[in-house]
C-alpha cells in the first residue's frame, strides 16, 4: 500500500513476515483440525454449483 501526501508517494506499507512455526507446532494445529464429513461436503457443492460447468 502506497502512502501519498498531495498525490505523491511518501510511504510504502508491506505486511511484517510470519514467524515460521516449528514442526511440532504445526502438528499440535492439525490435531485440533475438525474432522471433514466428505459426503456432506459434496452434497453442499453439489447444491450450490452448476454440475453443467
Amino acid at each position: 500500500m502506497i502512502i501519498t501526501r498531495d498525490g505523491k508517494a511518501v510511504a510504502q506499507l508491506v505486511p511484517l513476515p510470519r514467524p515460521r512455526l516449528s514442526s511440532a507446532a504445526l502438528i499440535e494445529q492439525w490435531r485440533n483440525v475438525p474432522v471433514v464429513d466428505l459426503n456432506a461436503l459434496r452434497a453442499d457443492l453439489t447444491e450450490v454449483m452448476d454440475a453443467d460447468l
